[in-house]
Parts: structure tokens; C-alpha cells; sequence
């Protein structure tokens, strides 16, 4: 029993064959627009159901209030502190009451968003600092299981950047709470993003989001599709070893495998080996 209370045991989540993904990235990464195409390819070959998009902080009726007053209004209305301690109690929420029963269920967990934000944008952009949120989020997560492995749309903050001034420029809108916060405040969110993805290679792939978003989707479902086939989906609580493997996610995408190595350009057919292997 870890100190929050909880081990995977606890929730019977030691044998399970679906993964929990989440999705990370500076606003206008693209993150978006890729976990609601993966969520359509889903429905198509392994029926709706079947998984959980959950948008972080928002997973649960609670989170939604939550999100309603974190991301809008003035940049200054919450400390950093205050705003780490809510974000880490949705994640509590969100695991308890969202991950927890889609995986019981064998079903997969798509999350627009973890952990990794609070380090990039309360520890880095908020200025708190990565050890404060790890401590934070010690106390209040406790040890309860992180996502399997993260997808980070890397992309220069001046092209994410300038594609939020569009996008509200197009719609007629307004800023959001963070992206208010200017240039300097995206820079050091990605700048924070790329030290963790260096600081646990195991857990990050790297998808280069300044690609075309079909690309940006091809090259996500790519190493989806390998982590089915290669099995590296975990059956039980702890990370699979790949430390000696020789298709580790590379730190920096141009030194990754062509993506033409992996086996197959039909998407579908392995997501439907996916259906089928938690069929049987």
C-alpha cells in the first residue's frame, strides 16, 4: 500500500491489455485535432465504448468547473501554488472516478493532457519549478500509475504561437487565461516539455507538430500501431523494459528510425488486432 492508499492492485488493474496514452504539447501543438482523429479511428475498428478521451483538467463533472475557472479570466487570478494544488486534485478526480473503471473495463484512456502539464506550465511557465510540483504532486497524487507513455507534439513556440493569434484572430475570440501570457510564457512550457521527454526517454515519443496535421496523425498512429505489435503495452504496474531495446523514442526526432521501418501503413488493422486481442 503506497502512501496515498492506492496500488494498481488495489483497483484490479494489474492485468490489462489496453494502454493509457496521454497527449502533451504548447497551445497549438496540434494535440487536439490528433486525439479526436485517433478517437474516430477507434470508433471505426474498435467500436464506441471502448475508450475515454479525457480532457485535462475537465475529465469529470467537477474537473469541468474546474477548467471553466482556470483557463479563462485574468492571468493573475490564482497563485502558481494554488492553481498546482487544483490541477493535481483533478488528476486525482480524473483517475479515480475516469481511468480507473475504462481500464477495469479493458478499455483505453486517452488523456489531452497530464502531469506533464503542471511541470510545464505551473513549474516553468508559472515560474514554481519542477521540484515544487513534484513535491505537490507527492502529496496529493500520491502513487498513483501515470500514464503508460506520452506523445509530445514538439514544435517551436513561435510557430505554436502564432497559429493560437490565428485561430482566435479567425474565430472572433479571445485569448485563453495561459496563452495570454505571451511568447516568453510558451518558450518556457516547451522548453520544460523537452527536458522531460529527455529526462524519461522510456515514457515520451517525440512527434514533430510542425509537420501538416495529417502527417502529425500518420507518424502518432505509427508508433501506436508498433507499441500493439511489439507488446509494449504494460500488464501490470510497472513501465515495460526497453532500456536495451533498439526502437527506443528517440530525444530528438531526427535521430529516429524511419517511419517507413515499422511494419504497415493500415492503421485499422491494427487497431482491430487490438480489438480482437482484448476479445480473447
Amino acid at each position: 500500500m503506497n502512501k496515498a492508499g492506492f496500488t494498481m492492485d488495489t483497483y484490479g488493474l494489474a492485468q490489462r491489455a489496453a494502454p493509457w496514452l496521454a497527449f502533451e504539447g504548447a497551445d497549438g501543438c496540434g494535440k487536439d485535432t490528433v486525439v479526436q482523429n485517433i478517437s474516430e479511428a477507434l470508433d471505426i475498428n474498435i467500436g464506441d465504448g471502448n475508450y475515454t478521451v479525457i480532457k485535462y483538467p475537465g475529465g469529470t463533472a467537477a474537473g469541468q468547473i474546474l477548467r471553466s475557472v482556470l483557463t479563462t479570466g485574468d492571468a493573475e487570478q490564482f497563485h502558481p501554488d494554488q492553481e498546482a494544488v487544483l490541477f493535481a486534485m483533478d488528476r486525482v478526480n480524473t483517475y479515480d472516478n475516469i481511468v480507473v473503471p475504462t481500464i477495469k473495463a479493458n478499455g483505453w484512456v486517452l488523456s489531452n493532457r497530464w502531469y506533464p502539464s503542471a511541470e510545464a506550465y505551473q513549474g516553468a511557465g508559472r515560474g514554481l519549478g519542477a521540484d515544487r510540483i513534484r513535491e505537490l504532486d507527492e502529496q496529493i497524487y500520491g502513487d498513483r500509475p501515470q500514464p503508460d507513455f506520452t506523445f509530445l507534439y514538439d514544435v517551436d513556440p513561435e510557430i505554436s504561437y502564432a497559429r493560437v493569434l490565428e485561430r482566435v484572430k479567425r474565430s472572433g475570440g479571445q485569448l485563453g487565461r495561459f496563452e495570454s501570457l505571451g511568447l516568453d510564457f510558451q518558450k518556457r512550457i516547451v522548453d520544460s516539455y523537452r527536458e522531460q521527454a529527455d529526462e524519461h526517454m522510456t515514457r515520451f515519443f517525440i512527434i514533430d507538430a510542425s509537420k501538416p496535421p495529417n502527417e502529425v496523425f500518420d507518424e502518432t498512429m505509427h508508433w501506436i500501431n508498433w507499441l500493439l505489435l511489439e507488446g509494449k503495452i504494460p500488464t501490470n504496474d510497472a513501465l515495460p523494459d526497453v532500456s536495451n531495446s533498439s526502437h527506443l523514442p528517440a530525444r530528438r526526432i531526427e535521430d529516429r528510425i524511419a517511419i517507413n521501418a515499422f511494419p504497415g501503413n493500415d492503421h485499422s488493422q491494427h487497431l482491430r488486432f487490438m480489438r480482437d486481442r482484448a476479445v480473447a
